[in-house]
């Protein structure tokens, strides 16, 4: 009985011994913020700091603990409800954060980031009539803010109202143009009815930023519809900013092979495979580049390993039973 009591012990020390290595150590801004709301403990501005940065971490429950608390404590500042409704919007409580903002826009009936933010939810949820409503509150409050067409914008082209949206970009980069975002939809949605106008909006938006992944990446869709090798160009030049974008292989891979450059696909699919590697799709892809190549073996391997991540993918099922 004493060697049973003495093993539980023993394995009690352990295991809280193992915890203590565990725990985590404070980082630097937690504990400033920590110990300043100990020495004081009504100040709104250190919770909504506070859960700003448990935000930032990710660690929900704690960021809506403060930033709640920070607004009981002053409910007249703007931004609590602004990051308030981020933090439920982004774990789930995406009503919650609608019931928010809309608290917030009736506080600040005419404060332009507020009924801002509450379009944007409004439109995340779908609700693009009632966005509207709120969109168009602001530009009759600034009739030359940008933001406020852009918002629009996105709501008509949810609508499928693309000359409306079209037009209010237009506006949007009038008004505004330094947004790289605005150019970029502007081309997306005048692509298929002037592809030499959509070029050159897309090219704007490369002028305000040559390095944005982002913009890079719907300039080169764009440009493999009538150019894919100028297209592929760009993918590799977004492989050279970014080489863990994936999605740069991908379209690089597929252009390669719509060329017949099966070797070169295949190296994008490797590539891909290889920072992906429980994503099931990238073996189809590159099972069916060995297939071109004459590598059935490695096709076989390729659709098998596919199959081990999901074993339902009518590709892949279909792939391996043409070449058994």
């Amino acid at each position: 009985m004493r060697r049973h009591l003495l093993f539980i012990i023993f394995c009690f020390v352990t295991c809280k011994s193992d915890l203590q290595k565990e725990k985590k150590p404070i980082a630097p801004a937690l504990q400033y913020l920590n110990e300043a709301i100990a020495a004081h403990p009504f100040e709104d501005s250190l919770y909504y700091h506070r859960g700003r940065y448990a935000y930032d971490q990710q660690d929900y429950p704690a960021a809506l603990r403060d930033l709640q608390y920070a607004i009981q404590l002053d409910s007249l500042v703007a931004p609590y409800y602004h990051v308030l409704a981020d933090v439920q919007m982004d774990s789930g409580l995406s009503y919650d954060g609608l019931a928010t903002m809309i608290r917030a826009a009736t506080l600040f009936p005419s404060r332009i980031p507020t009924l801002l933010k509450l379009s944007e939810c409004l439109h995340i949820l779908k609700q693009y009539d009632r966005s509207l409503v709120t969109t168009h509150k602001v530009i009759q409050l600034d009739p030359v803010l940008g933001e406020g067409y852009f918002m629009a914008a996105l709501n008509y082209r949810d609508l499928k109202d693309s000359a409306k949206a079209i037009a209010y970009l237009k506006k949007a980069t009038t008004y505004d143009d330094q947004m790289i975002d605005g150019w970029i939809l502007l081309g997306q949605l005048i692509q298929p009815h002037n592809s030499s106008e959509a070029k050159d909006y897309f090219e704007n938006a490369i002028r305000l930023d040559s390095t944005n992944i982002n913009t890079l990446h719907s300039y080169a869709e764009f440009l493999q519809l009538d150019d894919v090798s100028k297209a592929i160009r760009v993918y590799h030049r977004i492989m050279a900013i970014d080489p863990r974008y994936t999605p740069s292989y991908l379209n690089a891979g597929v252009l390669y092979f719509s060329l017949d450059s099966f070797q070169s696909a295949l190296d994008q699919f490797t590539i891909l495979c290889s920072l992906e590697p429980t994503r099931a799709k990238n073996y189809y892809y590159r099972g069916t580049t060995k297939e071109a190549l004459g590598d059935l073996t490695g096709a076989r391997s390729d659709y098998k390993q596919g199959l081990l991540l999901d074993p339902s993918s009518l590709e892949l099922l279909r792939a391996q039973s043409s070449i058994k």
